[in-house]
């Protein structure tokens, strides 16, 4: 009996030990993320590192699982003051003035760059959240600038992997004050729902099994690889 409790014992360690098999970048993003989260708070007092990782981990697979930016171009002429859109028949040529020909006159072409609001970057928001965060965060006013250009706002979320974390957390933040607003003061309740939240929905049961899961395998992880020791001795 006893040999096949140090069977079963053995088995576990090796079936956790691989399921906290992560490679150096995926890691790295975990530690990133997770430090990140630290400095990010609930008004309890509670900090989102863990919740941060997870979502990360949930989202694109520490950030390793990113989908593209959905871009499209549209290409307009003024014509009376007015907009007309035409489509362009040979490469635009951004770095000098093109002209085409309408109704017997020379009109000069304009582009107009679209982005669709598809969730993006490492942390899966989308572009108007974003948007909304910044707006409603004061630690993030830096960023209001990027409000009128939408191509350099997804241009960060992309490439600023911390930038997205903490868009992610302080809409966590915004959610969890919503939800007091909207279903009274009870902590651990509207943490659930902020994370529902996230994901659209103040109730996604699906969405937060899965999270609970997910919450799991993090919470080894950051175990199995120590990251809050070495936070603590930095």
């Amino acid at each position: 009996m006893r040999l096949i409790f140090l069977i079963l014992i053995a088995l576990i360690s090796n079936i956790n030990a691989d399921t906290a098999t992560i490679d150096k970048q995926q890691l790295a993003n975990l530690k990133m993320t997770y430090t990140t989260g630290k400095g990010i708070t609930l008004p309890n007092g509670d900090d989102l590192a863990l919740t941060l990782a997870t979502l990360s981990f949930r989202e694109t697979s520490f950030m390793t699982n990113m989908n593209p930016a959905q871009v499209s171009t549209k290409y307009y002429i003024l014509v009376n003051g007015k907009k007309q859109y035409f489509k362009m028949t040979q490469k635009f040529n951004e770095s000098k003035k093109q002209v085409v020909d309408f109704k017997g006159k020379k009109y000069v072409v304009n582009k107009e760059v679209y982005y669709g609001n598809d969730s993006l970057g490492p942390m899966e928001m989308k572009l108007s959240t974003a948007k909304v965060v910044i707006k409603k965060t004061p630690q993030l006013k830096k960023y209001l600038p990027l409000l009128k250009n939408n191509a350099e706002l997804v241009k960060l979320i992309h490439t600023d992997k911390q930038f997205a974390v903490k868009l992610a957390g302080y809409y966590l933040i915004i959610c969890y004050k919503e939800g007091e607003q909207k279903f009274g003061k009870n902590g651990n309740a509207n943490f659930v729902r902020a994370i529902s939240r996230y994901n659209g929905g103040w109730n996604n049961i699906k969405y937060l099994l899965k999270f609970r899961k997910d919450r799991m395998f993090v919470k080894h992880l950051v175990k199995v690889h120590r990251i809050d020791n070495q936070m603590k001795e930095i």
